[in-house]
């Protein structure tokens, strides 16, 4: 029993505890509550008092400019007494009282007479410099301006031979290699790519004081100037690059300007001029505050539009590395197509093996038959010597497979091999005159008995055909 009464006693002194604890809460609330009702009256009155006040000003403002303009009128009327004229500015006050007389051409009328004329060309505005240039974007400047649209092809020319004249002058055989880009280059060979590994021909000869060049394939601007393709592919990529940041720029309203474009402007907003309310000190540290967080927010967003169009600006993105040891994998080796000396079997005429490489396909080795075209007018007496040293065209007269020259005939010679699976191939002359002519397949075929190092396939081709 002791202990339960004890235990009641606790509870009814824990229960007293939270009252005057509770009754001091309230007490502190309805404190505060009359501490903000006494703000609010001073606030209400402060502004009441603003409101006096400037309404006060205003009418002083306003009786004042009525006494000046009294006092105008009255200097004018007794300018007007003493002979002089009715000013103009009395005569806009009469139109705008009585509402009747046509306003805009009085006051046209006095503008014109108080300020001066302008005519003729337009004059600098306001604040402008004389001979700056109107305020204008900054223009971007072409990467490409610069870059040459062509290269000089870096030939190195090795001389694999010297053929002798044999009826006419010694002629020296050279060949060069070089990584073409293959816009506008007429490629011999069966297969298109955007670029390969070229070997150049070149036969020469000096008659006369000249010179005589031949290339294979054919000479031209493509050949010994190709297209600037690494070049004009980086500045290609700069002028992009230049016009996606001018982009990001327009949009964030940072693009560079030049040229007079005016001096600093004043802040023409409304700064709560007369006539407005004065607001208390609190107020307005509030309000400017509220202002400076907008500003800063907005201006927040604008350079995370900038910085997120600008991320998309630049080089494209570095490519991850390739692997190294049994995973890497290596670059295919470009197309190419590879000239090798073999021998001359007549004047003028001179055969080289070829070898074309592509990675997607195979294609089998050849041997091609070249003329030079001058060496041979040389030999049949019809050359003209021209003015200046001239640069010609190697000219194709054979491509065969297993190509073979035969000996001497009767004073001819035959080049034999096999097109498209057939026996084909040319004649001509042992001394390099007169023309190159084709042959049919029995034809080729009946140039195997001088052509002990015919190749097998030649030889098993011409038996199914009923040859020797």
């Amino acid at each position: 029993m002791r202990a339960l009464l004890v235990t009641l006693l606790g509870c009814c002194a824990l229960q007293g505890c939270k009252s005057e604890k509770l009754l001091a809460v309230e007490r502190d609330l309805a404190a505060t509550r009359a501490r903000l009702d006494a703000l609010t009256v001073q606030k209400n009155e402060a502004l009441a008092k603003s409101r006096e006040r400037n309404t006060a000003r205003w009418t002083y403002a306003q009786q004042a400019d009525q006494t000046e303009q009294a006092q105008h009128r009255l200097a004018a009327a007794l300018d007007v007494l003493g002979g002089g004229a009715v000013p103009k500015v009395l005569t806009l006050a009469d139109a705008l009282a009585s509402k009747t007389a046509d306003v805009n051409a009085v006051a046209a009328d006095i503008v014109s007479e108080d300020l001066p004329c302008v005519a003729g060309a337009e004059q600098p505005g306001e604040g402008e410099a004389q001979g700056e240039e109107p305020c204008h974007e900054v223009p971007l400047e072409d990467a490409c301006e610069s870059v040459p649209e062509r290269t000089e092809a870096a030939l190195t020319w090795s001389c694999e031979a010297k053929v002798p004249g044999r009826g006419g002058p010694d002629s020296a055989v050279c060949l060069a290699s070089y990584h073409y880009p293959t816009d506008g280059l007429t490629i011999p060979a069966q297969f298109v790519a955007t670029e390969l590994d070229l070997t150049v021909v070149r036969v020469a000869f000096e008659h006369q004081g000249r010179l005589y060049v031949a290339d294979y394939p054919a000479p031209s601007v493509a050949q010994y100037r190709p297209k600037n393709v690494s070049g004009l592919d980086a500045c290609a990529a700069e002028n992009s690059n230049a016009q996606c940041v001018r982009s990001c720029e327009s949009t964030a309203g940072r693009v560079p300007m030049t040229g007079w474009c005016g001096g600093e402007h004043g802040d023409d907003g409304d700064e709560g001029g007369e006539g407005g309310p004065e607001e208390p000190p609190e107020v307005t540290r509030a309000r400017e505050e509220a202002e400076r967080t907008r500003a800063a927010a907005a201006e927040a967003e604008t350079e995370l539009a900038y910085q997120q169009c600008m991320a998309g600006c630049g080089p494209e993105p570095t490519p991850e590395p390739e692997p190294e040891g049994d995973a890497a994998q290596a670059p295919p080796d470009p197309p190419s197509v590879e000239f090798t000396w073999r021998g001359s079997p007549a004047p003028g005429l001179y055969v080289f093996d070829k070898v074309a490489k592509e990675p997607q396909a195979s294609w089998p080795n050849t041997a091609v038959l070249l003329l030079h075209p001058k060496l041979g007018e040389l030999l049949d007496g019809t050359l003209e010597v021209p003015e200046a040293d001239t640069l010609y065209e190697l000219e194709l007269q054979a491509e065969l497979i297993d190509a073979t020259a035969t000996e001497p005939d009767h004073g001819k010679m035959a080049f034999i091999g096999l097109d498209n699976g057939e026996p084909a191939g040319v004649i001509f002359s042992a001394d390099g005159k007169g023309e190159v002519k084709s042959l049919t397949g029995s034809e080729t075929c009946g140039w195997l008995k001088k052509a002990p190092k015919a190749a097998r396939t030649l030889r098993e081709t011409c038996a199914k055909r009923g040859g020797p």
